[in-house]
């Protein structure tokens, strides 16, 4: 934080985060009406501490407050502070795909990579195939999809292929928002920390409101994971990488070199010795919102499903959809199911092969 908390809010937000960490499970449970802001406004009156754990959401839901899931935030933040942290896997989150293809070709299958599927082969109700852009057919037992509902419904399948409920409720799916994101490649370590959730003294809706009159906004809360001191493989020996995340949302026309000048300034703060930051830069890559909407639709959306009320846990669609043979993965779907991103999609991923080990009287 860049600015002085007066003993009583630091007192306001000690005594949430207490309860925080110690939030019985069946109050979590009642908590599945509300939302993170409803939720907040009931628990502290400080409005410090009511802005840094709204940009805790903010920063994992990556989607206004007012709508975000008050019970998925809450068991996420007992999580966190009992595990005192969060964390990423080794060789980050593609090292998840990566290990799934490892096993995939050393049980004998082929993985086809730039080899984009326009069409699901139906036969009756039974999913039989798909057909590739280059237009050859793969024949299938069973077919896991892993594109966002949008596009399975309506692209790859007809939007008659599902029962008519089914297809209202994947048409109005809400995605979260995009982002601002910076990595930077530093010529020696000057971090020590590993995870740094970057508090200022009003939100990111309050930023999203000055943006839309106008106002360019310099002092913002995000989520800066020092990469490189969680996993030493992700940057040579000897340098450092940092990556920055804001809330970006895709209506707005960003400045690149604004956001650079406001990344180097995060840094800057975070180096723990009395240093120029800007003599130790080897390289800075920005991406804007329209930069992740070029690499994976969705209006760059960086979680994918929002995580907002009717669409979290019992609200969520199935992996085993309605017609025979075709299942779905990702981070959208699996009922019942709840975490953060690439976590998410991981644990629908096992929630799905259990529904097709089950339909296969395996398990």
């Amino acid at each position: 934080m860049r600015f002085k908390v007066p003993f009583s809010d630091k007192k306001e937000f000690l005594k949430l985060s207490f309860k925080l960490r110690n939030f019985p499970d069946d109050e979590i449970k009642a908590l599945k009406d509300k939302t993170v802001m409803e939720f907040i406004e009931e628990h502290t009156s400080s409005k410090v501490s009511k802005n840094i754990f709204i940009i805790a959401s903010d920063c994992y839901a990556v989607y206004d407050h007012h709508y975000v899931g008050a019970q998925d935030y809450v068991e996420l933040s007992k999580k966190s502070f009992r595990g005192k942290g969060v964390s990423y896997p080794i060789g980050g989150c593609s090292a998840i795909p990566k290990a799934y293809s490892e096993i995939l070709e050393a049980t004998g299958n082929t993985i086809m990579t730039n080899q984009a599927v326009e069409k699901i082969l139906l036969e009756g109700n039974k999913a039989i195939g798909v057909v590739l852009a280059n237009g050859n057919q793969v024949m299938a037992e069973k077919i896991i999809s892993n594109v966002n509902w949008k596009v399975m419904h309506g692209t790859l399948l007809s939007k008659d292929a599902f029962p008519t409920a089914l297809g209202g409720k994947i048409e109005n799916l809400k995605h979260s928002h995009s982002s601002l994101v910076a990595h930077i490649a530093l010529k020696k370590p000057l971090i020590k920390k590993k995870f740094v959730m970057r508090a200022s003294d009003f939100t990111n809706e309050d930023a999203h409101q000055m943006r839309l009159k106008g106002e360019k906004v310099t002092d913002v809360g995000g989520f800066i994971p020092i990469v490189s001191n969680i996993d030493p493989n992700l940057a040579p020996p000897g340098k450092q990488l940092v990556c920055i995340g804001l809330d970006g949302r895709f209506e707005f026309d960003y400045d690149k070199n604004v956001f650079e000048e406001l990344a180097l300034s995060f840094v800057q703060e975070l180096a723990e010795k009395k240093v120029n930051i800007r003599n130790y830069v080897e390289w800075i890559h920005i991406l804007l919102p329209k930069d992740l909407e070029a690499l994976f639709g969705e209006k760059g959306s960086v979680i994918g499903l929002a995580q907002i009320l009717g669409q979290v846990r019992d609200n969520r669609i199935e992996c085993k959809t309605p017609i025979e043979h075709l299942y779905h993965c990702g981070d959208d779907s699996g009922t019942g199911l709840f975490g953060v991103g690439t976590e998410l999609a991981a644990l629908s991923g096992q929630h799905c092969a259990k529904l097709i080990l089950t339909d296969e009287r395996i398990l």
